[in-house]
């Protein structure tokens, strides 16, 4: 099992830069801190944190962490926890000072995508299937979700990720309507927002105004 860390700067031009940064290390039985890039090997089934520096100075220049990537997902804050179950690559992204500077940051754009499985089984009718993605903005971005339920029920969450894909238990056996509405906020309050709808088809044996 191997974890595999390292730390790459967006340049204004696009091309990656791979600065050095120290990234302390926190795992069972064990604390250290290691350079980019480096790799560990950690027991399998152990959980290791690592925690990137809010700032670095690389060569006279001040870079800002903006968010971590992690295989498929990222994740905006500082400090992350995995486990070691596979090999897995962790990346820190960073920004200069002058990346910023003669131009404006895009604000985010949100893409949504949502589906139903139909189940039908005693504990849960359907599972609401979301698949979300948010690209641009400033970091840090949150990303917040609004699920409004066939017996008008609202339910508000914040989704940890920017990208990721989350089903949700439901217990409707009439069937209905599901909206569900995602808004993206970055460190400029500038915001993006996507909706989309699923229709539950009704469980069999069961009549329309039968609800949870």
């Amino acid at each position: 099992m191997v974890l595999s860390v390292q730390a790459i700067q967006r340049l204004e031009d696009g091309a990656p830069s791979y600065p050095t940064v120290q990234i302390p290390v926190t795992f069972e039985g064990g604390k250290l801190a290691r350079e980019t890039p480096f790799e560990l090997a950690p027991a399998k089934g152990m959980e290791v944190t690592l925690e990137a520096p809010e700032e670095v100075e690389v060569n006279g220049v001040e870079l800002k962490f903006t968010g971590w990537a992690v295989g498929p997902r990222s994740e905006t804050s500082r400090k992350i926890t995995l486990k070691a179950d596979e090999a897995t690559k962790a990346v820190a992204f960073y920004e200069g000072e002058e990346a910023g500077e003669g131009r404006k940051a895009k604000p985010p754009e949100t893409t949504l995508s949502a589906g139903a499985k139909q189940v039908c089984v005693q504990s849960f009718t359907h599972g609401l299937q979301l698949s979300w993605d948010v690209s641009d903005g400033v970091p840090p971005v949150t990303v917040k979700a609004e699920i409004a339920y066939p017996d008008k029920h609202i339910e508000n969450m914040e989704l940890k990720f920017i990208q990721g894909d989350q089903t949700f238990p439901m217990s409707y056996p009439g069937g209905g309507t599901v909206k569900v509405k995602v808004v993206a906020t970055d460190a400029d309050d500038a915001s993006s927002s996507a909706e989309a709808s699923v229709e539950l088809k009704p469980c069999p044996s069961e009549t329309p105004t039968q609800q949870r």
